[in-house]
């Protein structure tokens, strides 16, 4: 029958082995109102000020833990319905598409300095050099991208 006892701070302290000052802060935070005023003295219950130990101003309620359940819920909800839209799409597929789109460009790329030099013969070496310099940016931009 100890929680239902009421407790000056002092005795609290003395039982609990708790600094005076925390206790004072810890009723402050959790507003815990005293159970009667004495003449020099308040007295409390010993399990709110227990509880406010306990667990300190981290303390949930069931409101706030299911209000957060929720949210939850509904976060999962909408990125199963933007994946079903083609919204989104998984990493996995984002990557085999970007590693398949630059194979091809890649190819590409290394067949254009011969199409060109095909169609404008009047091109020298450096001119085609110039082209494969540019070519060779090109791919390394496309190997440097990343999701």
């Amino acid at each position: 029958m100890a929680e239902l006892a009421e407790w000056t701070i002092s005795k609290i302290s003395m039982e609990l082995g708790v600094d005076r000052r925390t206790l004072e802060r810890v009723i402050l935070e959790q507003g815990i109102e005293p159970q009667r005023v004495g003449d020099r003295s308040k007295f409390y219950r010993l399990r709110p000020i227990f509880e406010g130990l306990k667990y300190g101003s981290d303390k949930l309620d069931l409101s706030q833990e299911k209000a957060m359940e929720s949210r939850e819920r509904q976060r999962k909800l909408k990125r199963e319905n933007d994946i079903e839209e083609s919204l989104v799409a998984p990493i996995d597929d984002l990557r085999a598409t970007l590693e398949k789109a630059s194979g091809q460009i890649s190819s590409i790329l290394d067949a254009l300095p011969l199409n060109i030099k095909k169609r404008c013969p009047q091109l020298n070496s450096r001119d085609v050099e110039f082209i494969k310099k540019e070519i060779a940016k090109c791919r390394n931009s496309i190997a440097e991208a990343k999701i």
